[in-house]
């Protein structure tokens, strides 16, 4: 009995079938990927009376570009007593400029109502008592995304106020500021043409710099306005850093009939607005990298291709020379 001549188009069909169970095989391979941050954030403008909703969606890509940027530590305390502060190199505008300037389109009452209501959403972000570090700050995506604590909201905040004009100071406080604690503290100054008349408190609290007022702003607790300070920080001394300054300014068109808080009759209402944050624009040869590598073959089913290839050709040669 004569056994059949195993030929190149045999050859051939075998490493199809080969392919095809590889990649049927592959196919139930389940990939999981990183889910997009889509949020939903609640605020207020008007000095607490009309609501606002924002969804904020930030793309796994853009969060993963920001995490892999260098985190350096942002205050640095030495040895002999001096401090070092470099929170600016957190601060970005471009990424969340669409952002404060809807908030700041909806706070229609002025510069304050504009300072508190970039506030209230910075406050509404959330902060994660469990998540501190002051040696590991976050960028404005990465806290949109997860959240924060006092410097992360405090260089969020900034980044959005930079982002339509204002100018800013961030504020450390190195004693304790939580009883039982050893944790130290971090918020904003924003400077404003006149003082805060819609303050929680007593008294308004700021700091004066170069000649000008900075109203604190407290963005770790819904409710504090600027120019309120938790009673704990009052009888600290802090260090300050000037935040990077903006080339906008802000334009605020008074609404009609909305001039002071007395005749404020607006009922809550919500607003939803859709936001994506993309990636900034010193990164576009490295989206388009990540892009490119999404559409295209995995890296394991180019290497099986080129494998049955490889062999196929091997046949197809012996099959010729026989």
């Amino acid at each position: 009995m004569m056994m059949k001549r195993f030929n190149s188009r045999d050859f051939l069909i075998a490493c199809i079938l080969v392919l095809m169970i590889l990649l049927s095989l592959l196919g139930r391979v389940q990939v999981t990927a990183s889910p997009d941050s889509v949020r939903k954030i609640t605020f207020r403008t008007h000095f607490g009376t009309s609501i606002h909703s924002e969804t904020v969606t930030v793309p796994a890509q853009a969060l993963s570009y920001w995490q892999s940027l260098p985190h350096a530590e942002a205050v640095v305390e030495y040895q002999n007593g001096s401090v070092k502060m470099d929170l600016s190199q957190y601060v970005d505008t471009e990424s969340v400029t669409s952002i404060s300037q809807y908030v700041a389109s909806l706070a229609t009452l002025g510069e304050e109502d504009v300072a508190d209501g970039v506030l209230s959403y910075v406050q509404n972000v959330g902060y994660v008592a469990d998540n501190y570090t002051i040696a590991n700050t976050l960028y404005p995506v990465e806290t949109l995304a997860l959240s924060g604590v006092c410097d992360d909201l405090s260089v969020l905040y900034a980044s959005m106020m930079v982002s339509v004009g204002f100018k800013v100071i961030f504020i450390w406080y190195p004693q304790s500021t939580d009883a039982g604690t050893n944790v130290t503290h971090m918020n904003v100054g924003v400077h404003l043409t006149k003082a805060p008349e819609h303050i929680t408190g007593n008294q308004v609290a700021y700091l004066v710099v170069d000649g000008l007022p900075y109203y604190i702003a407290e963005t770790t607790k819904p409710g504090w306005r600027v120019g309120d300070l938790p009673r704990t920080l009052a009888v600290q001394s802090a260090y300050v850093e000037r935040a990077p300054a903006s080339a906008r300014s802000l334009v605020i068109t008074m609404s009609t009939g909305l001039q002071g808080a007395s005749t404020i009759t607006l009922a809550n209402t919500e607003s939803l607005v859709q936001t994506t944050i993309g990636m900034p624009t010193v990164t576009t040869t490295t989206m388009i990298q990540a892009v490119s590598e999404q559409n295209n073959l995995s890296p394991l089913t180019l290497t099986l291709m080129a494998i049955c290839g490889i062999l196929f050709l091997a046949g197809y040669l012996l099959g010729k020379r026989r």
